[in-house]
């Protein structure tokens, strides 16, 4: 059901994708937002928008911040399995605690997930945030978040933004599925792709941004699955991540 839900809806029908055309974007988008709640992922939806800066505590932050590192280079899947064991191990991010007995919590979380660089590196996020109070966060969010949480141990150029929005940032993050759909359909740049639909549409940028990278996620698995070969090609040799596969309905054996 879920695969017949998000790649029944192509991409584009020109090469240019939609720029230049707002109207035949925004039905896009409406469609494949309702293909996404009807697959099964509305939660995703309510969560993100939901994040907000105005509400953000420096304990939700570092579980955020914590997610982020993890996830970092590996999938959902694994992190999902094992967050709420590392979670307990970190005194479920409680700063006081979790300052006081770091070398209790590097301990139990080691046990958990293996990787000490990671481990480490939230273990100096919790110290750093816990310096400060809930308003000097926030405040340094919304003054640059950019700079802020790109001075923090294992977050990155890519990273930053995921975490970003996952506290509540209005922003995307460029990730290969976004890039890719971003090309597909016009755009240079996710951000700009997001900020265009938010503008008219009126959800939030981070709401679009994850709208827009489940369904790319969701039709990548789908038009993944229906290679007979395993190869992911069809009798062009082109693949999943070619333009004719993205943008053109047709272009899998399925259909």
């Amino acid at each position: 059901m879920t695969e017949q839900l998000i790649d029944s809806l192509p991409i584009a029908a020109t090469k240019s994708g939609f720029a230049g055309d707002p109207h035949s974007l925004i039905r896009w988008y409406v469609h494949a937002k309702r293909a996404v709640v009807d697959a099964g992922f509305v939660d995703e939806i309510v969560w993100q928008a939901s994040a907000g800066l105005t509400s953000l505590s420096r304990r939700q932050f570092v579980r955020e911040a914590a997610w982020v590192v993890l996830a970092a280079g590996m999938s959902d899947f694994v992190v999902r399995r094992v967050f709420p064991r590392f979670a307990s191990a970190m005194f479920e991010f409680r700063l006081p605690e979790l300052t006081r007995y770091c070398d209790d919590a590097r301990s139990a979380a080691l046990s958990v997930f293996g990787h000490v660089g990671k481990v480490d590196a939230i273990l100096q996020i919790a110290q750093q945030v816990a310096a400060l109070t809930d308003e000097d966060l926030r405040r340094r969010l919304v003054g640059d978040a950019e700079g802020f949480l790109r001075g923090l141990p294992y977050v990155g150029p890519v990273t930053w933004r995921h975490l970003a929005k996952n506290v509540g940032v209005q922003i995307s993050k460029p990730d290969r599925h976004m890039v890719r759909l971003s090309h597909s359909l016009g755009w240079d740049d996710c951000e700009g792709l997001c900020r265009e639909i938010a503008e008219f549409i009126g959800d939030p940028v981070a709401v679009v941004d994850v709208v827009l990278w489940r369904w790319s996620v969701e039709r990548t698995k789908s038009r993944e699955s229906v290679w007979s070969d395993g190869s992911g090609a069809d009798e062009s040799g082109a693949t999943v991540d070619d333009p004719v596969c993205r943008s053109t309905p047709g272009a899998s054996r399925s259909d």
